[in-house]
């Protein structure tokens, strides 16, 4: 048996699909926004943009479906604000606060990119990719619930006694050093074999490692390694202008 759905059905099918935060995260784009020619329609004096049916029609919807829509939409958020004013005001600030700072990160993000020079991306390689971080690892480990058993148990291998110990890898024992638990890989592969690392406080008590054996790798290409590296680039800048961002913005707590 056929189905026959006309278009305006599929578009109340697609607002009720919507979540509310995106309802009124659209009606806080447009209510701000003077696009101008750029609208696609304007219901109760507020602006559709175009752009919002463009994206809509490159995920595959329809443009007359798309434009239903966000007509239904707008029409919602103009009802919301009359008949449920704090909350719509709620909704509001916070949509416009998380498409603010939103916008903030992705044009930073984009400017960042575009000034972060090779010399930068060779500086972050040569500091921070060493061949150790990328050695495998042989160790033993053994994981106590307190710090004087855990002391014991460190004493323990330091004199050849590593009987409670227990692989940290199956098959020859090897694991590469970055991938160890606990971020220990990189503390490790700094030592020598016969080292006793810890003991270090974890979730689940009192860890403490023996190394057996390391076996040198490979560090990736620097070239292979440009767009992680921009990447890593991109969120110092940005953290580095948050904390400038912070130290200047007037914050009360309540």
């Amino acid at each position: 048996m056929a189905f026959n759905v006309d278009k305006k059905t599929i578009s109340i099918g697609l607002v009720l699909a919507v979540s509310l935060s995106g309802l009124i995260g659209y009606y806080a784009a447009a209510q701000r926004l003077d696009v101008g020619p750029a609208a696609a329609a304007i219901v109760n004096g507020r602006f559709i943009p175009t752009a919002e049916i463009d994206a809509m029609a490159q995920r595959g919807v329809d443009r007359a479906v798309a434009l239903d829509s966000a007509v239904n939409r707008s029409v919602f958020a103009s009802a919301a604000e009359a008949e449920f004013g704090p909350q719509a005001a709620g909704a509001v600030a916070t949509a416009t606060r998380e498409a603010l700072a939103q916008t903030f990160i992705s044009e930073s993000t984009k400017v960042y990119l575009a000034t972060i020079t090779d010399a930068e991306l060779k500086a972050w390689f040569d500091k921070n990719i060493t061949a150790a971080d990328y050695s495998h690892v042989k160790a033993k480990y053994v994981l106590v619930g307190t710090q004087d058993v855990a002391m014991a148990a460190v004493d323990a291998a330091r004199a050849g006694d590593t009987k409670r110990f227990e692989p940290m890898a199956k098959g020859d024992g090897f694991m590469p050093a970055l991938s160890m638990p606990y971020g220990i890989g990189q503390s490790l592969s700094k030592l020598k074999a016969g080292d006793v690392a810890g003991p270090v406080v974890v979730r689940e008590g009192f860890l403490v490692v023996y190394l057996d054996a390391i076996r040198e790798g490979t560090p990736p290409a620097f070239e292979a390694s440009k767009e992680t590296i921009k990447t890593i680039l991109v969120q110092e800048k940005l953290a580095g202008r948050l904390k400038e961002l912070r130290a200047k913005a007037v914050i009360t707590i309540k």
